[in-house]
């Protein structure tokens, strides 16, 4: 499995939740998020980032590592309702965020990679009528260099 295969995974868990919910939302990778205009785009939306790799530990001189990989889970929503105290979008954005944790926690993306489990987060983003909300999550694997 490559590097970043676990992003076209979370993608298309992710799909097939929303599909069984009924749910109407879409799911973008970062880079489709990078072409899109806030005011134009989509939502509600699950946008799936990315973000970064800690080395965890290593044997044989650094030939075989487990690494823990970082992903943003990030629900966009929009509601004018509320505004000021961001009422609409939180209300809005809660069944989507239940959707994701219910899809992700201890969830396998694959035979190489442990469970995916949350981690520590930032706080909502509001502006606009919009809000985003971002999960963290981390999952490891292990990943091996040449012999030779």
């Amino acid at each position: 499995m490559a590097f970043l295969d676990t992003e076209a995974l979370i993608i298309a868990r992710l799909q097939a939740k929303l599909a069984a919910a009924s749910n109407t939302a879409r799911v973008f990778a970062a880079s489709q998020m990078a072409l899109i205009d806030e005011r134009q785009q989509i939502v509600p939306a699950i946008y799936v980032v990315f973000d970064g790799y800690e080395p965890t530990q290593y044997v044989g001189n650094g030939r075989v590592q487990q690494i823990e990989q970082h992903w943003t889970i990030t629900v966009a929503v929009r509601n004018a309702y509320g505004q000021v105290s961001g009422e609409g979008v939180r209300n809005d954005a809660e069944p989507l965020l239940a959707l994701v944790l219910a899809a992700l926690c201890g969830w396998t993306p694959g035979a190489e990679f442990s469970g995916m489990v949350l981690a520590p987060g930032g706080a909502p983003v509001f502006g606009e009528g919009f809000g985003y909300f971002p999960l963290h999550f981390r999952t490891r694997t292990m990943v091996r260099g040449s012999t030779t």
